[in-house]
């Protein structure tokens, strides 16, 4: 393995409410990036993240735990965090050593209380980046739009999509940064429209081809 510079290490913690896939997402990344040969499942108690003899019996997870991989020269510590709010401790303890909270929401249940509290704990720190990850799209009425929609109206117009599905189901594609600045372009037009039309109306102001009347003469 090539030795490893600072710059070259990402730390990430997956948070979000509980049941959102989590684990299973850590697990997928795992699988993608070579380190196991087949992708476990919760029910069979069969994930790398969730070993401890209480995790599999109940099939929740319980504590923090670290899964590393390499992906593109870069080492990526992925943590895995409970989403029960009986184990919020280890959600806190775990935002103080990553620069990036990966919350998760479903595709199908979309907000969540869970992913409420770990965009608010994130957000405290200060030196915590956010992003959400809207996993399960492959589950019956999976509706990504539905949910980025309720993304922007609950934590405003600074959520952008980076990766926009083709439909409603299966098919991802990746935005380019060309079409990531068109997009936001496109936001940045709409809004300044709004503003100027708005600002048209405005008491006081003449509307576009009125004319004022003549003074009267003396």
């Amino acid at each position: 393995m090539a030795e490893l510079v600072t710059k070259d290490i990402r730390n990430i913690a997956l948070l979000g409410h509980g049941s959102e896939g989590k684990t299973t997402l850590t697990e997928a990344m795992l699988f993608a990036a070579g380190l196991i040969d087949r992708q476990g499942k919760v029910e069979d108690g069969s994930t790398v993240s969730d070993y401890d003899p209480e995790e599999i019996k109940r099939g929740i997870s319980i504590s923090a735990s670290v899964a590393p991989l390499t992906w593109k020269n870069n080492k990526i510590n992925v943590i895995d965090v409970p989403g029960y709010f009986d184990f919020i401790g280890e959600a806190i303890a775990s935002l103080r050593v990553v620069e990036t909270a990966g919350i998760v929401v479903g595709a199908v249940s979309g907000v969540t209380v869970g992913a409420e509290k770990a965009w608010d704990n994130a957000g405290k720190l200060g030196h915590v980046c956010r992003m959400f990850i809207v996993n399960q799209m492959d589950r019956e009425n999976a509706d990504y739009h539905k949910v980025l929609e309720a993304l922007r109206d609950k934590f405003g117009s600074t959520v952008v999509p980076l990766v926009l599905p083709i439909g409603r189901r299966f098919t991802v594609h990746t935005l380019t940064s060309v079409e990531i600045w068109l997009y936001l372009a496109a936001y940045t037009l709409v809004a300044v429209m709004m503003f100027l039309e708005l600002r048209a109306g405005w008491p006081g102001r003449k509307r576009a081809g009125a004319s004022s009347p003549s003074p009267e003469k003396a």
